[in-house]
């Protein structure tokens, strides 16, 4: 059954069921082997994989068993950005991530129309709304005591969404329309990108038909 995403902040929280099912989920894809195509580790690594840096991170060691060196080139690194499928990727990769999610949730007899939450920031009738949600902060997960993987991230020290001393700019709605530098000098623009002059041959070639079956 098709779930409807809702509002964290709508949910009754803190640590409403949708959230409690998923820490659970996510632990579960936390324990996954590496070569797991369902894995956290193998999920993130579709968007990004830097071998170093997760190594110095202690999310991998060098003894860790990772996928081939082939399914690698396919598979890892993918997404865009700086460009016009921005938006239409990030959407595909958060819809498999759920539907993962939602398929291990309804398997340990979890409610079968469950959804991923999301984070309305940007409220501007909620003065709370830029906080963190509370379930990304706590240490561990109510009822079992269990460490809680929602809240194992490299956020830094911030607790609130805004303008930090790292960050100079404030977020805001403009990125879909301005022209922002997003990354590292000399930069270059990030959110949409420049307007592509891709031939649609190109463009086709740049999706990748991704399998989630080990």
């Amino acid at each position: 059954m098709a779930g409807i995403r809702k509002d964290i902040a709508k949910l009754g929280g803190p640590w409403s069921e949708t959230m409690l099912w998923y820490a659970r989920a996510v632990a579960e894809l936390r324990r996954r082997g590496f070569r797991d195509r369902t894995s956290w580790l193998y999920l993130a690594a579709i968007h990004g994989f830097d071998r170093q840096g997760w190594t110095a991170q202690n999310l991998i060691s060098t003894s860790t068993p990772e996928p081939g060196a082939d399914e690698q080139r396919l598979m890892f690194n993918q997404c865009q950005h700086a460009g016009w499928f921005f938006l239409p990727w990030h959407r595909g990769y958060l819809a498999a991530f759920e539907a993962i999610l939602a398929d291990w949730i309804a398997g340990q007899g979890g409610p079968d129309d469950w959804a991923l939450p999301y984070w309305n920031y940007l409220n501007a009738a909620d003065a709370t709304a830029r906080d963190y949600p509370k379930e990304f902060m706590d240490r561990t997960i109510p009822g079992d005591n269990t460490s809680n993987p929602l809240a194992d991230a490299f956020r830094g020290p911030a607790n609130r969404l805004g303008p930090q001393p790292w960050i100079g700019v404030d977020i805001s709605l403009g990125a879909q329309t301005g022209e922002t530098v997003y990354t590292s000098a000399p930069g270059g623009l990030g959110y949409g990108g420049p307007i592509s002059r891709a031939t649609p041959s190109v463009r086709s070639r740049a999706i990748r038909t991704i399998s989630f079956t080990s």
